[in-house]
């Protein structure tokens, strides 16, 4: 299949459910990078920039907005158009630094004073101003926020997009080979990180978002800033790595720890209990298991092991 007839695919099954629930009119909204997958899941847009503040000129900076009607193709509202970007599944771009008045207005020009459905999906990513002024200049419309329409469809992956996701997956791969390769006794966080990096975009990475590096006592913090320092890693230390990535459109997201070193029986057995934790997980993957599910699996055993307390949210997504 190609990108064409992949995205088309999409567009059509969330029309299906928009004539389903009498949705007319759907307005997805995404931001920067990690919010932008719904825009980005029908028509290949990225957003350049993160969001702003909002003054007299620029309103919308690092938002993006799609209005797809349920026959036809959509409308895309972005604060900058790259031509050479190829976008799916749209009619029309419109971009400007005033996303928001650019949105209403071309909700104005479908709306034109009949009685319009409109389902809201990102109320969690839309500023409630915006919705206000929509309600305001498009009094007769009936709004529905819908969160989740497209998000329960892009949990089915198609052909196209697990083949894409191994690809990310193999250059995830490079990034933790990478690691493992170079960490040792007197480098700073930060070179490591730089090396892991650089792997990652070598290998075909589009974006690396984040490469945390934490060593001795700071390895068992996921939530440090900054993500890597400069301290130099000891011998005996544990360090932990974090690495996120995209590579067409999918993202990457992988931690491992390695120990420098002969690692104590007790940090011994906290590592088995976590790889343990992990493979339990893996026997236990089969259809129609929910994450939750098996999220609580490895959870169980890790207080059966005794370790309970010292346990941090288990798991990511791609």
């Amino acid at each position: 299949m190609n990108l064409k007839s992949e995205f088309r695919s999409r567009r059509e099954k969330v029309q299906e459910i928009m004539r389903e629930k009498g949705i007319d009119v759907l307005l997805l909204a995404s931001s920067f990078i990690e919010r932008e997958g719904n825009v980005c899941y029908l028509t290949n847009w990225h957003s350049a920039f993160p969001p702003c503040a909002l003054d007299e000129f620029r309103q919308g900076i690092g938002y993006s907005f799609y209005i797809l009607p349920s026959e036809g193709e959509g409308v895309l509202i972005v604060d900058s158009a790259p031509p050479e970007v190829e976008v799916y599944n749209v009619d029309k771009v419109v971009s400007g630094l005033n996303l928001f008045e650019n949105l209403v207005k071309a909700l104005e020009g479908i709306v034109s004073g009949k009685k319009v459905r409109i389902g809201i999906d990102g109320s969690y990513i839309i500023p409630s101003y915006v919705v206000d002024l929509m309600r305001e200049r498009l009094p007769t419309a009936d709004y529905v926020f819908v969160d989740g329409l497209v998000e329960k469809l892009r949990m089915i992956k198609s052909e196209f997009e697990l083949n894409v996701i191994k690809e990310a997956a193999k250059i995830a791969d490079v990034g933790l080979n990478k690691f493992f390769e170079v960490v040792r006794e007197g480098l700073r966080e930060i070179d490591v990180a730089i090396e892991v990096e650089k792997a990652c975009y070598e290998a075909g990475a589009d974006y690396v978002a984040r490469v945390r590096v934490h060593s001795g006592p700071m390895s068992a913090i996921t939530a440090r800033w900054p993500y890597s320092t400069k301290r130099r890693i000891k011998r005996g230390d544990l360090v932990l790595l974090d690495l996120v990535g995209w590579y067409r459109n999918y993202a990457f997201d992988v931690g491992r720890v390695t120990y420098l070193g002969t690692p104590s029986s007790e940090e011994r057995e906290i590592i088995e209990v976590a790889a343990s934790a992990q493979e339990l997980e893996v026997r236990n993957v089969r259809p129609g298991v929910i994450a939750e599910e098996l999220s609580k699996v490895a959870e169980d055993y890790i207080v059966k092991s005794g370790y309970g307390e010292y346990m941090s949210p288990l798991g990511h997504g791609i």
